[in-house]
């Protein structure tokens, strides 16, 4: 449970770090305006002391090698939310478009799923509404495979999202009855 929870804050570490690099790398009147928000968004500490939900989490593969390249990626996988939060969309997806490749390369679909729902966001509010939903079904299938259901469920509520930026009335019911069944 300690090995748990000092991961846990690990990346609530790295969240944080990351939205400070983001910030201090321009810091412009249009973000500036997003800094207050964007801290507010930062998933908070207590998750750390769920122990149900702590061992919820999908197990990390056993290879020590994939392992820490999982860890590595995860990492970096917080900058992508950091761009977001910036609104910085067209560089979060030239980012996201290379880590996914990586991503891919591991072999391990929750990681692969994190990846695609982080890239599909991007893409959405980039107004790239079907490369966007391309990424979502992605991330969907992949966590399926994965049996990681956070992630089943974010990739329903992303293509969610995409159909409502995009207006498609009928998409966008049929993603909502999807996300509440996953």
């Amino acid at each position: 449970v300690l090995d748990l929870r000092m991961a846990c804050l690990d990346r609530k570490r790295q969240e944080m770090k990351d939205l400070v690099d983001i910030y201090s790398e321009r810091l412009d009147s249009r973000t500036l305006d997003r800094v207050v928000a964007a801290a507010d968004k930062l998933s908070p500490i207590a998750g750390c002391a769920d122990v149900a939900n702590l061992r919820a989490v999908v197990p990390l593969p056993e290879d020590p090698a994939t392992r820490a390249r999982v860890r590595s990626l995860r990492e970096r996988l917080s900058r992508s939310r950091a761009l977001h939060d910036a609104g910085r969309y067209e560089q979060g997806r030239d980012y996201m478009l290379s880590l996914k490749k990586e991503a891919d390369g591991v072999g391990y679909a929750p990681l692969t799923a994190e990846a695609a729902n982080a890239l599909g966001t991007h893409l959405a509010l980039a107004g790239q509404f079907k490369e966007a939903e391309q990424a979502f079904f992605d991330a969907a299938n992949h966590a399926v495979e994965g049996r990681d259901s956070n992630q089943e469920a974010e990739s329903w509520l992303g293509l969610l999202d995409n159909y409502g930026q995009a207006a498609v009335v009928v998409e966008c019911r049929l993603a909502a009855r999807a996300a509440a069944l996953a």
